[in-house]
This record gives C-alpha cells, structure tokens and sequence, in this order.
C-alpha cells in the first residue's frame, strides 16, 4: 500500500480540522460555564480584586499650642484628613471621629475600607501640622480593631 502525496495531505486535512472542532468546543463551552458562573456569583472572575473591609481604630492625641483652638481642632480633624487624601482616596476609605477628650488630648478615629486605607489615614494624621491656621499636632498613638481597647486609655 503506497500512499500520494494527495492522500496523505488529505488526512492531515482532516486530522487538523478534528481538532480544530475539538477546540472550538472546549472554549465555547468554557465560555457558557464562566458566563453561567459570572451570573451566579454576580460579579466578574477575570480582572475583579476581592477585598475585605476592615474597621480599625486609631487612638490618636493632639497638642495644642493655644487651649482656645482645641475645640475647633476636634471638629474639624476628619474633613482636614480627606482634604490631604484627595478625592480618590476618600471614596475608598470612610472616617469617623468615634470620641474626643478635649481635657486629656486624645480621641478616636474609626477607619473603614481595605488594608491600605488605615495606612493612608496615619500618613495623613502624622503630615498634617497646621489645619486652616490653627496650631496643633496630631500624634498616632495606637491602632486596633476592637474600640475597646482604646477606651482603656482615654480613660486616664
């Protein structure tokens, strides 16, 4: 049994587009089995950043150089922190002043958003010197997850 050149071209014809369905198959049903998985779960496989939201807690104090500013100070520290973040960052993370003691110096932020967020918010705290004229420093001292823990320490 010889075999042309003609018949041999002819099976590698057929053998190629053998696999040329076999492949078209698989994708198409790859695609139909990612599709059904993207409506199920309601949110994109490919490209999308799952991330947690985390709540943390930063125990702070602020030193004054003049006792009549620090009234005005406490209010005022949350919209101070999102005007040196910016735009972007700000609709990631949330602020919130949890409580101030005016007496003792020292007051509580709550932190929510991802990981970075607590990051951005203690540079924040720590460059920002002089708000609006008024003369005061803001000093992280402690971050936690749990608000409790930094009560212990306004209490004092």
């Amino acid at each position: 049994m010889t075999f042309s050149v003609l018949e041999y071209l002819s099976m590698l014809l057929s053998v190629v587009s053998i696999a040329i369905a076999i492949t078209s198959l698989y994708l198409t049903y790859r695609r139909a089995y990612v599709t059904r998985l993207t409506k199920l779960s309601n949110r994109n496989i490919y490209g999308s950043r799952r991330y947690k939201r985390v709540k943390r807690y930063i125990l702070f104090r602020f030193v004054c150089f003049d006792e009549t500013h620090v009234s005005e100070f406490s209010k005022r520290v949350t919209s101070h922190i999102y005007a040196f973040l910016g735009p972007l960052i700000k609709t990631r993370c949330g602020i919130s002043m949890v409580t101030v003691r005016s007496d003792l110096g020292r007051g509580i932020i709550r932190v929510s958003g991802d990981s970075e967020c607590v990051k951005y918010v203690l540079t924040a705290m720590s460059l920002r010197h002089v708000v609006d004229g008024i003369p005061c420093l803001v000093i992280p001292l402690r971050t936690s997850g749990l608000v409790s823990r930094l009560r212990r320490y306004l209490r004092t």
